[in-house]
């Protein structure tokens, strides 16, 4: 056994080396992936705040606020904004028209 202790050595020092390795590469990942799920999330907070909004009343005026939220309808768009973070959507209306045929 006295033979192998530098072998060991450097086994477990490689295999702290790869395991540094592994770590270093994937943290980023993590953060990317909590960024885009961060972001998601406020666009469907955004969504949902537009989509309750057009539930309750069926003609919005031009420009409302809800609280922390700002809806603006212009020509026959809807935009919606959350002022603490600036974050907007808008969305285009369909027209409604019926087709007999």
């Amino acid at each position: 056994m006295k033979n192998y202790k530098g072998s060991v050595l450097l086994d477990a020092l490689f295999s702290f080396l790869m395991l540094s390795i592994i770590c270093i590469s994937i943290l980023p990942l993590l953060n990317i992936s909590t960024n885009k799920l961060n972001d998601q999330h406020s666009d469907l907070e955004l969504k949902r705040v537009l989509f309750n909004q057009l539930i309750k009343t069926t003609k919005l005026p031009d420009n409302t606020n809800y609280g922390q939220y700002v809806i603006t309808k212009r020509d026959k768009i809807i935009c919606v904004q959350k002022e603490t973070t600036n974050k907007k959507i808008c969305y285009q209306q369909q027209s409604k028209s019926i087709y007999n045929d």
